[in-house]
């Protein structure tokens, strides 16, 4: 879940960076609330590492956590429409396409040609019509700013301690260490032993011919692919049947002596286990 968070609180920054600067954001008047959304997710990014080390075990963390991400989709979404308005005013000025006089011959003509006065009226208070579309805009950025300002302040209830993301401490490079030795108990996983039997199926095949075997878990982050890997780790089977097991992460800061380093580290520590 604060995998998910984390990816699109980086999305919705650099989208907002993009938005600020931008001349429809002050033509609009909505640069101040940009402003404030864009501090706003600074603070959140800040504690979300620290959430995700507390989450564990944390009910109300979780459902904070879960009720930070439908806002961040929904800020997402939002400034996907005004970015879209953006891009649509500067194709509009450099193709000359519309002055406002022309802008509303055409609408005046487009309504003339509605058949019912309903879609006439439906038409004209449109996002067709700049008028309702800058005030509808502005309506939707202001309340979605409002909305991630009322989640951010829940946080305080957590005491998440906000962190510089530096290379080394970003939750897209988790601490390996951290991440060899964390077990996951599975009777809090839930939907996944299908997944499981059927990794562990393949684990178990005997084939001379296939002296490495690679099974890839593929998905989107926060879908449970580690958690996955871990249960198959840990699975009673899997332990009495390989003699020597070893875990190691591979970070994205990647380093192949790091790694071998990991791998190394692991087989000492089984080797050592098997041994007393």
């Amino acid at each position: 879940m604060t995998e998910i968070a984390n990816v699109i609180a980086g999305k919705i920054l650099e989208q907002l960076r993009s938005l600020i600067n931008q001349e429809l954001s002050s033509a609009w008047g909505v640069q101040s609330d940009l402003k404030k959304l864009e501090s706003t997710m600074l603070a959140i990014k800040a504690v979300l590492f620290d959430a995700e080390e507390k989450e564990a075990g944390n009910h109300r963390l979780s459902l904070w956590l879960g009720q930070l991400k439908g806002v961040l989709n929904d800020a997402e979404n939002v400034l996907d429409e005004f970015q879209y308005r953006v891009l649509q005013k500067e194709v509009m000025k450099r193709e000359n396409f519309f002055d406002e006089f022309q802008y509303r011959v055409l609408q005046k003509e487009v309504v003339k040609r509605c058949r019912s006065t309903c879609k006439k009226v439906c038409y004209f208070f449109s996002v067709s019509n700049p008028f309702v579309l800058r005030f509808e805009m502005a309506h939707k950025i202001k309340g979605i700013r409002e909305r991630v300002d009322d989640i951010s302040a829940l946080k305080a209830e957590f005491n998440l301690a906000a962190q510089l993301e530096v290379r080394n401490t970003t939750m897209h490079k988790r601490d390996m260490s951290h991440m060899s030795h964390f077990f996951v108990p599975p009777q809090i996983v839930i939907g996944r032993d299908d997944d499981k039997k059927q990794i562990i199926n393949i684990l178990m095949q005997q084939d001379a011919d296939r002296i490495v075997s690679v099974i890839p878990i593929v998905g989107i982050g926060g879908l449970g692919k580690t958690t996955l890997a871990k249960l198959v780790y840990h699975d009673e089977g899997v332990v009495s049947h390989f003699q020597l097991r070893m875990w190691a992460c591979v970070s994205e800061d990647f380093n192949v002596t790091t790694l071998i380093q990991e791998i190394l580290k692991s087989a000492n520590v089984a080797l050592m286990r098997i041994c007393a």
